[in-house]
């Protein structure tokens, strides 16, 4: 994958209430948790070998994935700049894990139908 580009994806709604979209980013490598997030189960939300941010809007979010260390001079960048419903900016999230970054969108509404965004591959409202 080119530095720049943006990363392979795929969308579920495995999580009531909310939309993962599951990015793609080779040789990702996931932060350890510390003993009290592993105690509390906290987030895995920062990677070794990257540094990962996302920030969400009620219609959009973007992911920034800049690497660091053996992934130096790769970057990624997914946005989404018109979703085709609201989310819950303050409720959404991401986590790592080997390879992916999870990004979960917190629907604002949970009668709003994502069904057809997620069958066609593509969260663009446009």
């Amino acid at each position: 994958m080119a530095s720049g580009g943006e990363p392979d994806y795929g969308l579920d709604e495995r999580k009531a209430g909310y939309v993962r979209v599951r990015v793609e980013i080779p040789d990702l490598k996931a932060k350890g948790r510390n003993f009290m997030n592993k105690i509390i189960g906290g987030r895995r939300d920062e990677a070794s070998n990257a540094k990962v941010e996302c920030n969400f809007e009620e219609r959009s979010f973007i992911l920034n994935v800049a690497g660091e260390k053996d992934l130096n001079g790769k970057s990624w960048t997914m946005e989404r700049p018109m979703l085709p419903f609201n989310i819950d900016p303050y409720s959404s999230y991401c986590e790592t894990e080997k390879g992916f970054v999870n990004i979960f969108l917190k629907k604002e509404c949970n009668d709003d139908d994502w069904s057809t965004f997620i069958r066609k591959g593509d969260l663009s409202a446009n």
